[in-house]
């Protein structure tokens, strides 16, 4: 089964007000059958830890499902946040600058 795609473009704070909506969000999507993700952060002002604590959930469940889960374009907070947690290194992270 060739997986499907889905944008989602967080802006503002991401954290728990924003983050337990997003994690149905993923769930629902990706329940459909395989997809590929792409989460976009070009325009998040503040991330807290819930917030990553989904992000890690998302990845997992594209694992389960098959399918990919990226990070585009991370704004310089989440950038920030993503290198002192050291999941920079574990999130497929892209940007617009290559």
């Amino acid at each position: 089964m060739t997986p499907g795609h889905a944008r989602v473009i967080v802006r503002g704070e991401f954290d728990l007000a924003v983050a337990i909506p997003l994690r149905t969000t993923f769930r629902d999507l990706m329940v459909e059958g395989p997809i590929d993700m792409d989460v976009n952060l070009a325009e998040v002002t503040f991330i807290d830890s819930t917030a990553l604590g989904v992000l890690l959930g998302g990845q997992r469940q594209a694992r389960v499902f098959r399918g990919a889960f990226r990070l585009e374009d991370p704004s310089a907070p989440v950038l920030r946040l993503l290198s002192l947690t050291a999941l920079d290194r574990v999130f497929e992270v892209s940007t617009s600058e290559g």
